[in-house]
């Protein structure tokens, strides 16, 4: 997307082993955090283990273990797994309401993917509450610039009453992210 920090950064593309996260997990839950998160600086939908890493979470004892998606990954399967593993909030961005916005601002136009998905883990949601399942949040974020768009506004009017939140969030420039920085 335009506005990530991803795009400007010299480090390294990597991903966090396993053992590497639930090292931070524990220290941090030792340190008094009670939340996790798996979303800065990429798609965590890409991370293999991440099923496993929301299981550690968990396990280890966090109260609420959330995500934050484009949405292109998060399919039924995907999303039914993190919640059978402790998942209790999955956020997508969808930063534009049209087709040629979408790709505008993520560089490809899977917004309709992304909308199946999303209504895809409304139904899993559904599904699981009615079993006596994992019951989760369900959110969507849109980052504009100067004002919402209108295509925004209809997508938030599409999708809202069938998720937990909608934000409308207005972005600033990327700072700059230099390998060995921040």
């Amino acid at each position: 997307c335009h506005f990530c920090n991803n795009a400007l950064s010299s480090r390294p593309k990597t991903f966090l082993s396993l053992e590497k996260a639930e090292e931070v997990m524990v220290d941090a839950y030792r340190a008094g955090a009670r939340e996790v998160g798996f979303y800065l600086a990429g798609e965590p939908l890409l991370h293999e283990q991440l099923p496993e890493m929301v299981a550690v979470a968990r396990r280890v004892g966090y109260e609420y273990i959330f995500i934050s998606t484009n949405g292109v990954l998060a399919t039924k399967e995907k999303v039914s797994t993190l919640a059978a593993n402790g998942l209790n909030s999955l956020k997508f961005s969808i930063n534009a309401g049209d087709r040629n916005s979408y790709e505008a601002v993520h560089g490809r136009d899977c917004l309709s993917i992304v909308k199946a998905n999303l209504m895809d883990a409304v139904a899993v949601r559904i599904a699981e509450k009615s079993c006596g399942g994992a019951f989760y949040r369900i959110m969507v974020s849109c980052i504009y610039q100067s004002k919402p768009s209108a295509s925004m506004l209809s997508l938030k009017e599409e999708v809202a009453p069938h998720i937990d939140d909608f934000y409308l969030t207005k972005s600033f420039p990327p700072a700059r992210i230099q390998a060995g920085q921040n």
